[in-house]
């Protein structure tokens, strides 16, 4: 953060987008894995956010759009410790929203579904998951990676100062189906 901003004098937004997911029955998980999966997806918003914070509300100007996942809102068996972590950054997206709101920075989250991606390519691609997975999804796809970034951009802009503390979904209906 620091070499951010000597670079560019200042940083305006902060996007929190890590994530690991380890899948095992919970009685089998280690806890090693869990604290993998705790520390890459809830504890880096902490330090991220820790490190920035004082440069946004020093400039009492910022956006924090952090990433969490349809997990986070819906357990889901052999993934206890990335939906704990998910869960954790929705409540940690409101808690800080409301102690930041004072200094005009919005804190927001955005829970994806089942996006193609690099690592979700595996289960897509496959002849056997791939349908089972998209039969869960009301809109009978997985999502693309660029229907994503319109959002980003929204949180990321003015048109969104008046919104802080809130979780947007962007699942093809996949939790309106739960």
């Amino acid at each position: 953060m620091k070499s951010a901003i000597e670079r560019f004098s200042k940083v305006d937004i902060l996007v929190n987008n890590a994530g690991v997911a380890i899948v095992r029955p919970f009685t089998e998980f280690r806890p090693v894995e869990w604290h993998k999966t705790i520390d890459t997806n809830l504890t880096s918003l902490y330090l991220c956010c820790k490190a920035i914070g004082p440069h946004m509300i020093a400039r009492r100007q910022g956006k924090v759009i952090n990433i969490s996942s349809v997990d986070g809102a819906a357990g889901k068996a052999t993934l206890v410790a990335y939906c704990a972590a998910k869960g954790g950054v929705i409540l940690f997206t409101k808690a800080l929203a409301v102690e930041w709101a004072k200094f005009n920075i919005q804190v927001n989250c955005i829970g994806p579904g089942a996006f193609y991606t690099e690592r979700m390519s595996v289960v897509f691609d496959d002849e056997k998951l791939g349908p089972i997975r998209r039969k869960k999804i009301p809109v009978g796809r997985e999502g693309k990676p660029d229907e994503l970034g319109p959002l980003v951009v929204y949180l990321a802009s003015s048109a969104s100062d008046f919104m802080t503390g809130e979780t947007i979904f962007i699942d093809g209906g996949e939790l309106a189906k739960l």
